[in-house]
């Protein structure tokens, strides 16, 4: 029940990004210019998520993504500067979905254990249920040059900050005996991820979830 509701919320956030043109350069002109816009949008983000973990960001070129999505390039101009404005743009999109995905599920937890599971196992289900974007947000994107690595800072922090904020007010409670700090948190929150992209790397994303176990073992012994 649990895997349903965080995949059902994921997918929420990402309906619609898999949706192709008619055909390029084409559109269906029984949408108005905002829905146009916003189709579009939503084909080339998609387009170039398959396109970057396919080929990688080294390779990928505006070509691609406007092939991918059938869209023209005059279509990818009308939107963005270049290539690295739309992936900053991506970036922004999946960060944000696997944030307010993983933030929900936690919070319908009630208690120390439930919460942490739920933010260790919320994490490795949305790399499993979409394994193009993680390849993407965990590996390619941080290639791509400093602007990009520092937007995915930022996301680690907000995870961080999630994981400080839930350990604070168990530790009020006395579930946990150790308060946050920023050295455990930040280790923690960047241990989930490195466990995650392994599983991506070695094209076994749809397996993630089985490191949960150990994973919530290790946050809470950090924490005991």
């Amino acid at each position: 029940m649990r895997a349903d509701r965080l995949k059902e919320a994921g997918r929420r956030s990402a309906r619609g990004q898999h949706d192709r043109a008619p055909a390029r350069g084409k559109y269906d002109r029984t949408h108005t210019p905002e829905e146009r816009v916003r189709a579009q949008r939503a084909r080339l983000f998609a387009a170039a998520t398959r396109v970057l973990a396919g080929k990688g960001f080294a390779a990928a070129t505006v070509d691609d993504v406007c092939t991918e999505a059938g869209v023209s390039r005059r279509t990818f101009y009308e939107q963005f500067g270049d290539l690295r404005h739309l992936l900053l743009e991506l970036q922004d999109r999946l960060g944000g979905r696997a944030f307010r995905a993983v933030e929900q599920y936690v919070s319908m937890q009630s208690t120390a254990r439930d919460r942490t599971r739920a933010g260790v196992e919320g994490f490795l289900r949305i790399i499993a249920s979409f394994p193009d974007e993680a390849t993407v947000a965990f590996r390619e994107l941080r290639a791509a040059g400093p602007a990009f690595r520092a937007k995915h800072a930022e996301f680690t922090g907000r995870f961080t900050e999630l994981l400080a904020k839930g350990v604070a007010a168990d530790h009020v409670t006395g579930a946990f005996r150790i308060p946050p700090d920023e050295v455990r948190t930040f280790a923690l929150i960047a241990a989930i991820e490195a466990v995650g992209l392994r599983y991506v790397e070695r094209g076994d994303a749809e397996h993630a979830v089985d490191a949960a176990d150990a994973l919530v073992d290790m946050v809470m012994r950090t924490f005991a």
